[in-house]
């Protein structure tokens, strides 16, 4: 919400220390805020349709609450699936007299976004800054995102600024979009060291985290490296996000070497580096070595928790071990852990594709 004349200013967030010490927050407002983005045109030309494809059914309703109670019902039914059937209900709304609220605006932004028609939402804010309608915290959010995919974080980190001039407070999820962008960009560790700021163990976390993201799990590695070479001291997480990211490549060899290399300098794997490990082995049929890996936590006295064992059921009912899936929950109650809506979900999914449709109801009956 805008702040009002006399009312106190929120207090620092990380997104606004930030984007302070970027200087970017620094920018003046001038009375069209976005000026300094859309100004760029040669970044960001109108996004143009390649063909005219209208929907009947907008062309054919008159009424405005009608028309708008189909856009929205369009958009969150997962309708919309082309970026020129979403060009058509914007070029409706803009021409709507009062225009219609930013909510609706952001709804149809959101979802152009998430079908990855970046440039189209880019150019879909510019056009509504030029009818002078004013955007909300969200809108600028899913415009941040839309210019970090585009590899712009720098018009990303002003856009947050502006939000914090308009008196906005950016979430958490805008503060790791732009960790993404940077990260994406490769330049974040020089971006953290231009501000003044010393990495630290949980900087190369947040990084190693950020690049398994994005998929760049060479880029995590290099992060590792480097953290071993300062001889600081290193957690199990920023292993098993490591190696869950090779697992998802389906480098589950290397996956493993790293798992040994991690318990020869002394750290040990927990539950949560197990889980992800077995449930990846699971996805690629690598039974021997899931039993291998059961077998370890036993040795090491480490218990299964209900994610570990729903991760079993899972993977036992997809490919028709119902027996085995039907063992590990056996197993699970006989440890006093209760199964879950996922373990009765998994077995009811397995016993349907075997077409078992008795015994699936079974199940459902106990759940």
């Amino acid at each position: 919400m805008l702040l009002r004349s006399g009312s106190t200013a929120p207090a620092p967030t990380c997104a606004f220390l930030l984007v302070q010490q970027t200087g970017t927050a620094s920018i003046c407002i001038p009375r069209n805020p976005l000026v300094f983005l859309f100004q760029k045109s040669n970044h960001f030309p109108f996004y143009r349709p390649v063909t005219t494809r209208n929907i009947g059914e907008i062309d054919e309703i008159g009424n405005r609450n009608k028309f708008l109670n189909f856009m929205r019902n369009y958009c969150r039914s997962g309708q919309l699936k082309n970026v020129d059937d979403g060009f058509h209900f914007f070029k409706k709304m803009v021409g709507m007299r009062p225009l219609p609220s930013v909510r609706d605006f952001t709804l149809l932004l959101g979802k152009m976004a998430r079908m990855k028609h970046y440039i189209a939402v880019v150019s879909m804010t510019k056009k509504m800054d030029s009818f002078g309608i004013r955007v909300d915290v969200y809108a600028l959010g899913v415009l941040v995102n839309c210019l970090c995919c585009l590899k712009h974080t720098a018009f990303g980190f002003s856009v947050t600024g502006t939000m914090i001039k308009l008196g906005f407070e950016p979430d958490i999820v805008t503060v790791h979009t732009l960790i993404n962008g940077l990260c994406m960009e490769g330049s974040l560790l020089d971006h953290v060291q231009k501000i003044g700021y010393q990495p630290d163990v949980c900087t190369y976390g947040a990084m190693i985290n950020g690049f398994c993201n994005i998929g760049d799990t060479n880029a995590a590695i290099r992060c590792l490296r480097e953290l071993e070479g300062k001889k600081w001291k290193l957690s199990v997480m920023a292993y098993s996000t490591i190696m869950d990211s090779l697992c998802r490549e389906g480098l589950v060899n290397e996956a493993l070497d790293l798992c040994a290399e991690m318990t020869g300098k002394g750290i040990q794997p927990n539950v949560v580096t197990y889980s992800c490990l077995i449930q990846d082995l699971c996805n690629f049929g690598c039974w021997k070595e899931v039993n291998r890996l059961l077998n370890e936590m036993k040795e090491t006295g480490i218990e299964p928790d209900v994610q570990a064992f729903n991760i079993l059921v899972d993977a036992f009912s997809k490919v028709g071990r119902i027996t085995k899936a039907k063992s590990v929950m056996g197993l699970m109650i006989q440890k006093r852990i209760e199964p879950d809506v996922v373990t009765y979900n998994s077995l009811i999914d397995g016993y349907c594709l075997q077409n078992e449709m008795d015994k699936a109801m079974e199940v459902l009956s106990l759940s």
